[in-house]
């Protein structure tokens, strides 16, 4: 039980926000790549012809 406090306190601390900027650094470009693939594959099945199911 004393080793959980001890790491909730040195998540906690400045230990913890380094942990969380070093995972959006390394995170973050992925996510964003991701997002543009999204977004063009978006763009490209909206394009084209207008086609209605009822005619």
């Amino acid at each position: 039980m004393e080793e959980a406090r001890r790491a909730a306190v040195l998540l906690s601390g400045t230990a913890g926000a380094r942990a969380a900027v070093l995972f959006l650094r390394c995170v973050g470009p992925y996510l964003l790549l991701t997002a543009c693939f999204i977004a063009l594959g978006g763009i490209f099945e909206g394009g084209g012809e207008r086609r209605s199911c009822c005619g």
